[in-house]
């Protein structure tokens, strides 16, 4: 969940604090990352964004995941968008062949059945809950 008074932590943030912690310099980090110094001082000082290439670089040497990064990013970019366009999203609306006609209940037992369904496609049971809300809503083309 997004911070609501003030930004959430930027990937830079975190990656000074690991730095400090462990005396490396920029240099140092920029070679063992493959990436130039001034990439590294870009992702520090926020000028530049976490990409997946670097989130996975970051993980492999800082023995941490991708999805720690590129969520730490996604939640500035979101933070960003929210308050840019806060005037902007107050006016859509749903549409509204997507508003619901009736409740959908799902059992735990259900609910479960998909976790496992996705965790085989190695995806989230909440992207696959979508994937297959989705199909459904085309299928009847609504």
């Amino acid at each position: 969940m997004l911070p609501k008074y003030r930004p959430p932590t930027p990937p830079g943030t975190l990656l000074r604090e690991i730095m400090q912690d462990f005396g490396l310099t920029k240099s140092e980090v920029a070679k063992s990352l493959g990436l130039t110094r001034g990439k590294v001082d870009g992702l520090l000082t926020g000028r530049a964004r976490i990409t997946a290439s670097d989130a996975l670089r970051l993980a492999k040497v800082l023995r941490t995941t991708p999805e720690l990064w590129l969520n730490l990013q996604m939640n500035v970019d979101l933070w960003k968008a929210q308050n840019e366009l806060k005037k902007g999203l107050s006016g859509l609306k749903p549409l509204k062949q997507l508003e619901p006609t009736q409740p959908v209940d799902i059992t735990v037992e259900d609910w479960r059945k998909l976790e496992d369904m996705a965790q085989k496609q190695g995806i989230s049971a909440d992207v696959l809950a979508a994937m297959i809300l989705h199909r459904c809503l085309r299928a009847v083309k609504l």
